[in-house]
């Protein structure tokens, strides 16, 4: 049986999580949660849109200061919590990382 022109149209991402079980979408999100918190900082920043130039006068640091911290294996949680607040993230990551995720 051929499918409709509507049956073959792209359907909205809304549309589908909405016809989805709530377990599922639940699933879903916690599965978001967990890539976001393992994306490299450099991915995250450039997912949130950001240059590193504008990180770095929202953080008043050289641009080569960002991409030093971004190449960085380990820092100070300070160094961290201020970069992930500069591109929106709360304490403990849990509000900017969170509703980026959400958005996309």
């Amino acid at each position: 049986m051929a499918k409709s022109s509507e049956e073959k149209m792209a359907k909205k991402w809304s549309e589908l999580m909405a016809r989805m079980p709530a377990e599922r979408r639940a699933g879903i999100a916690r599965r978001t949660e967990e890539l976001v918190r393992e994306m490299p900082l450099a991915e995250l920043r450039n997912a949130r849109q950001l240059t590193q130039e504008h990180l770095a006068k929202l953080l008043r640091k050289d641009q080569s200061a960002i991409s030093k911290i971004e190449r960085r294996t380990d820092m100070y949680v300070s160094t961290l919590a201020d970069f992930v607040r500069a591109m929106g993230g709360g304490p403990g990551d849990q509000g900017g990382v969170s509703r980026w995720s959400r958005q996309h």
